[in-house]
């Protein structure tokens, strides 16, 4: 006797042995137990679920001559003639084949004739989404007024590739994907009932791996089956996939930023022929577990890898795993289980450990630094001290100190105001009618040009208004650094204050950016409480850009003569 494959050999005979479908099962028992059959059915679901075997259970059923509860009883000649295919009534078709209009009109004209032998002529229709339009549209007439004795079962993986029409005239029914208890369950008895030894681990794992499909499940026990004792080594050796020891390690190495003990885990599995994907697959399971105890710390009922919860405990913050866990499965997208998956693995490795700048990464360095503040250690970025007039060109940009020494001269604080030259035109006091002045002699001795008054320059600026101002802000700068709020006191560091009366204007250095950082609410209205508790009441407080103040400061009256603009060089003489 030839021997038989376990998923061929253990197919459900009666709705009850269909694993994890009890949905569905249930159901289709009651309506055949009260003779209450639909003419068409559509079983939707993954592969693997069930659905073909429901399919001829379902055929068996309606002609079976002694049902039992709404079961067939596989001993009648009708359940015998079905179950050996030898039953002319009852067709398995594959949609593939099977999906040109021709053949379909074909079967369409059989479909009319009263079946020969059974109550009923049953046509199963396996990956029907492979059918054509045309061929679909040929089977519509048919589907929609079949006569009684004709049943139709559609099986498919895709039910959105079947017609609207057709979906409508179907009961469908949605098979879920198995959990690995369920697979877990069926892969015991069948072990047990062909006396292989299977261990917990092994039964685990191929649960696992046969990802929702007892028929990979079974196909997987088989193989390994092959070899004696099914053992989690000899499952992982068989597969391909390295142990979840090496994957645990390799995530705690990257979690500490050990890159080379990281990459010599990923060179030994690499060096032993294991698939590098598997390896990325177990870390994937054991980063989501994580993930998935962290945020639900009792829900160990969804665990799905093998590593056990205490070993996944604290294994890294939540955003931290997020980012993990998508860097994983950005790597797994690219493999194609070739030479270059190392170095896409080596490229992931070194992505999770230096946490590249996207999204992600930021998210869990604001974590980090929140968890710092919140334990009452106040960090303030390096880039953020420095000379206040940097932060105006780029606050986020790398130290100068860090990484060229000293900042470049370019980078000195240094404020000239900008003259805009007025348009060149006649003066109106010199009449068309004048005669033009004569060209000066070389031999006339020329009047010495006064050298220009030097330009004002921020600390001129900072350091005017009287002296109580400078007192009173003194006072508010020395109770800024007391508070040690290290954000104001560093971006007032080089400001000044002018009071008049109640109001308040404060000149600060590093334009825009820094007027807009110091106006918002929670920052202005810290300064107004020191202000007010110097002056004792009440006052308005406005900050504006010292360098913007000072490039205005300097005004050309409309009234100032030719002979004074020609001493600064700003026009031609006339």
């Amino acid at each position: 006797m030839t021997y038989q494959a376990l998923y061929r050999k253990y197919r459900p005979l009666v709705f009850g042995d269909v694993a994890g479908q009890n949905h569905i099962t249930e159901t289709l028992r009651r309506e055949v137990e009260m003779n209450r059959l639909s003419h068409a059915y559509l079983f939707v679901g993954t592969r693997g679920t069930g659905k073909t075997s429901c399919a001829k259970i379902l055929a068996r059923a309606v002609n079976c001559e002694h049902p039992v509860g709404g079961e067939p009883c596989n001993e009648c000649d009708a359940c015998r003639a079905v179950l050996s295919g030898a039953a002319t009534d009852v067709a398995e078709l594959d949609a593939a084949s099977n999906n040109t209009v021709d053949r379909v009109r074909e079967l369409a004209s059989e479909m009319a004739y009263t079946p020969s032998v059974l109550k009923k002529r049953v046509y199963i229709f396996d990956e029907a989404h492979m059918l054509t339009s045309a061929a679909w549209n040929a089977l519509l007439q048919i589907i929609e007024e079949p006569p009684e004795h004709l049943l139709f079962i559609f099986a498919t993986t895709d039910a959105h590739k079947v017609p609207a029409t057709i979906l409508s005239r179907c009961q469908s029914f949605h098979f879920r994907r198995l959990t690995p208890q369920d697979i877990g369950a069926r892969l015991k008895f069948v072990a047990d009932a062909e006396r292989i030894t299977l261990t917990d681990g092994a039964n685990a794992l191929l649960s696992r791996l046969a990802d929702g499909a007892l028929r990979d499940g079974l196909s997987l026990l088989d193989q390994c089956a092959g070899s004696g004792d099914v053992t989690e080594e000899i499952v992982r050796d068989i597969t391909g996939l390295s142990s979840s020891g090496d994957a645990l390690k390799l995530l705690r190495h990257i979690v500490s930023r050990d890159a080379a003990a990281a990459f010599r885990v990923l060179d030994e599995t690499y060096a032993e022929g294991r698939v590098i994907d598997a390896l990325f697959d177990e870390m994937s399971q054991l980063t989501r577990d994580a993930l998935v105890l962290t945020l639900a710390p009792r829900e160990e009922s969804l665990l799905s890898g093998s590593a056990s919860p205490d070993e996944l405990r604290n294994l890294a913050k939540p955003d931290r795993l997020r980012y993990m866990l998508g860097a994983i499965e950005d790597a797994r997208r690219g493999f194609t289980r070739g030479s270059g998956d190392r170095t896409a693995a080596e490229f992931a490795i070194a992505e999770m450990i230096s946490e590249d700048l996207d999204r992600e990464a930021l998210a869990a360095r604001v974590s980090a630094l929140e968890e710092k503040l919140a334990g009452g250690t106040v960090v303030v970025p390096e880039r953020v001290i420095r000379d206040s007039d940097t932060l105006q060109k780029d606050a986020f940009a790398p130290d100068f100190d860090d990484e060229f020494g000293e900042p470049p001269p370019e980078f000195e604080t240094v404020y000239e105001p900008k003259f805009e030259p007025p348009q060149r035109t006649e003066p109106a006091r010199i009449a068309k009618s004048e005669p033009k002045t004569a060209p000066k002699s070389d031999d006339e001795p020329k009047k010495p040009i006064p050298p220009a008054p030097p330009l004002p320059t921020l600390k001129a600026v900072r350091d005017d208004g009287d002296a109580r101002s400078a007192e009173v802000w003194r006072g508010v700068m020395k109770q800024l650094g007391a508070s040690k709020n290290a954000l104001l006191d560093v971006m007032l560091r080089d400001s000044a204050a002018s009071i008049d009366g109640r109001n308040v204007t404060v000149r600060v250095a590093g334009g825009d950016f820094a007027v807009g950082m110091l106006s918002n609410a929670q920052n202005k209205d810290e300064v107004r409480a020191l202000l007010e508790s110097e002056l004792g009441g009440a006052v308005t407080l406005k900050f504006v850009d010292a360098e913007t103040e000072i490039a205005a400061a300097p005004e050309i009256s409309g009234q100032a003569s030719i002979d004074d603009l020609l001493k600064f060089d700003i026009v031609s003489e006339v």
